[in-house]
């Protein structure tokens, strides 16, 4: 590899990091949120019926 692939892999690297790690965060915070109503559900902290105007449908 010559020096301008070098660096051109580098800065994909980089980039392609920075995508992972904003999409594993996004897809981390659904999971918790989903799991948080979830368990108000359960334990009769909120009804289905709340929980579908939560969600806007």
């Amino acid at each position: 590899m010559n020096k301008k692939q070098v660096i051109l892999s580098i800065i994909g690297s980089l980039i392609g990091s920075l995508g992972y790690s904003k999409t594993a965060a996004r897809y981390d915070a659904i999971t918790t949120a989903c799991v948080m109503v979830n368990q108000a559900v359960e334990n009769e902290l909120l009804t289905a019926e709340q929980v579908k105007q939560l969600g806007g449908g």
